[in-house]
């Protein structure tokens, strides 16, 4: 997950609620993520809530044959 101003301009800073300091983060767990990016003097925060865990492997393809591996 990361944040934009969509202007295309360079955010010099971010600060995200888990103390990570990255223009973009990597989410491993479900909750409310808050990132506050700034330029010069204007601040620009955005919200994300992850309600649920989902698969760390997804299949880039499937088999339905009823093997019960890809269906």
């Amino acid at each position: 997950m990361g944040i934009s101003d969509n202007q295309n301009y360079v955010l010099t800073t971010h600060q995200w609620n888990t103390g990570e300091t990255g223009a973009s983060i990597t989410i491993n767990k479900t909750g409310v993520h808050i990132c506050t990016a700034t330029r010069n003097e204007c601040r620009y925060t955005d919200t994300i809530v992850i309600n649920k865990a989902c698969p760390e492997y997804l299949p880039n393809a499937f088999s339905p044959n009823k093997d019960g591996i890809n269906d």
